[in-house]
């Protein structure tokens, strides 16, 4: 079977949705398709409002049996400032009780701008079996490939990565669920959600429910438990045994990092000796807040930015506690790593992230956005070792018996498979189950 991947970002691009989709689709390679990328030239994700940020420059590639395309993106005048202005415009169009769908694809066709991609897409002849996008939030992207889909009559699949995080009309749930992105998955063959609560949420908002697959996220268990703490505690220039409170992921905001810096602020001020590791790419409204701060409290975090996976590894097996109180996340994928080596994680009580970490069980759940509640989870993980360690022991067990990539791709590849001739042979359809 010949399929098409749409997504913003792609290898070696680091990030849950780049991982995903990497990890679903060569598994479809190899397992005998062929599978083609369509995504941006993107390194930096700030890239998509900021024209100064880092690109990659090949825009052709292939990383195990994919390939990669890579479109340039552009910016409108006044950039970075108009896209934050056309999205919110966007939302303001998608609350008028009129049906906005024929017009908000053509608005947001600019954020980000990639009318090569556009243009490519329209050109194409039949080439693909099927189609399908991940992140509906890059709604410029995924629309023109379900365009390619319907004009061949070929399915259209869906990985929303719906970030549900506030209540009611916030302003993270307002960018996911716009009329033409939630027709995105209206108009699916199968939609892939990552949790139960995504499920419902999409079945409130009109999509077939028998459409609806929950198939998780996952990482490779081989691929974890190298690490090294007394290297990750050599490379931060501390003493052995130096309690870390890690931070893993982009650092921003949204993903409750600044939060993280308040709340230990706070420690620190009972004098607590716990350093924070920022282990993640720094967006620059995190990185305004950081430069702002004492140089005693920076003296006491360790601002990495992006790290490779060996370090990643070993800061995993150093660290007391992960901590990523994000708004901005769907499932987390970070929640999973930490798991693997042991460790308790600190989420935000939101939507989708609930359902991945069992409050008290496994992990803490606090409110977003509230540093104080986070500053007494913290406290109570770094004072009580052995109940750490249960609470990651469990993680553990958790993410062996449902969160494994292979487990995941068993979820997906009947769908895909149902749309497509067989590999095995004719033309007989799989009827997948949820």
């Amino acid at each position: 079977m010949r399929i098409l991947h749409v997504i913003q970002r792609y290898w070696p691009a680091g990030g849950g949705a780049e991982r995903h989709l990497h990890e679903i689709s060569r598994r479809l390679v190899r397992d005998g398709h062929a599978v083609t990328v369509y995504t941006t030239d993107a390194e930096d994700f700030q890239l998509f409002w900021d024209k100064r940020k880092a690109r990659f420059d090949h825009l052709s590639d292939s990383h195990d049996g994919v390939e990669i395309r890579r479109f340039r993106l552009r910016h409108l005048p006044f950039a970075p400032l108009s896209f934050p202005v056309v999205r919110r415009s966007m939302s303001h169009l998608s609350d008028l009780p009129l049906n906005m769908t024929g017009v908000l694809p053509r608005v947001g066709q600019f954020t980000p701008w990639a009318p090569d991609l556009r243009v490519a897409l329209r050109d194409a002849g039949p080439v693909w079996d099927l189609a399908a996008g991940m992140t509906i939030t890059y709604d410029a992207l995924l629309w023109p490939a379900m365009e390619w889909a319907a004009r061949w009559r070929r399915p259209w699949l869906v990985y929303p990565l719906t970030h549900m995080a506030d209540s009611g009309r916030g302003a993270v749930r307002r960018y996911y669920t716009m009329q033409h992105q939630l027709e995105l998955s209206r108009r699916a063959a199968w939609v892939f959600a990552q949790t139960e609560t995504e499920r419902a949420f999409l079945v409130e908002r009109g999509v077939a429910g028998e459409r609806i697959i929950v198939a998780g996220v996952g990482i490779n268990p081989d691929e974890y438990g190298g690490g090294d703490a007394g290297r990750a505690w050599e490379a931060l220039g501390l003493p052995p045994a130096t309690p870390l409170v890690l931070s893993l992921g982009t650092a921003s905001r949204d993903k409750g990092t600044v939060d993280v810096l308040a709340a230990m602020r706070r420690l620190w001020a009972t004098g607590s000796p716990a350093r924070l590791v920022v282990a993640g790419s720094v967006q620059d409204g995190f990185r305004r807040v950081y430069d702002a701060l004492p140089d005693a409290d920076r003296a006491r975090i360790h601002l990495l930015g992006y790290v490779g996976d060996p370090l990643k590894q070993d800061l995993l097996a150093a660290a007391s506690v992960m901590c990523l109180p994000s708004r901005a996340d769907s499932f987390g994928i970070a929640y999973l790593e930490a798991w693997m080596y042991g460790k308790p994680v600190v989420g935000a009580r939101v939507a989708g992230i609930a359902d991945v970490i069992a409050d008290g069980e496994d992990g803490l759940l606090v409110p977003f956005g509230a540093p104080d509640a986070l500053a007494a989870a913290l406290a109570r993980l770094l004072a009580g070792a052995a109940w750490r360690e249960t609470l990651g022991e469990r993680g553990r067990a958790k993410v062996l018996a449902r969160y494994t990539w292979e487990q995941v791709y068993a979820r997906v590849r009947p769908a895909y498979e149902a749309l497509g001739p067989s590999l095995r042979g004719g033309t007989t359809k799989q009827s997948p189950g949820r």
